[in-house]
């Protein structure tokens, strides 16, 4: 269901910002604008998403329970496959609920 919402909110983002094609830029620009709804800043650099910002770091650092970053995560993998007619999705390669220091996505193309 959050990866539904997601696509349903890249729709609209798309829509709002009046993007008329997928490219590294506007995927950013998507994911930039949808963070605020989550309250995190993220980054899309050389296909990576990093979270700059995130609201509930210090909770899930402290109690390294992951539905805060499975909500995250599920979210931006919605607007990742709506984005990209799901030829891409995200993986963790870093995550604040495995105790690292912040998040990290690679955009990855599906097999």
């Amino acid at each position: 269901e959050l990866r539904e919402i997601g696509k349903r909110d890249a729709r609209k983002l798309t829509k709002l910002l009046n993007i008329k094609s997928v490219n590294e830029e506007s995927i950013k620009n998507i994911l930039d604008a949808a963070a605020i709804i989550l309250g995190i800043k993220l980054g899309l650099y050389n296909g990576k998403v990093i979270v700059k910002s995130c609201p509930f770091f210090h909770s899930v650092k402290k109690v390294r329970d992951p539905f805060i970053c499975n909500v995250c995560t599920e979210y931006n993998k919605g607007i990742v496959d709506e984005l990209t007619n799901s030829m891409f999705t995200l993986r963790a390669k870093k995550k604040l609920s495995r105790g690292d220091k912040y998040c990290v996505y690679d955009v990855v193309k599906r097999e």
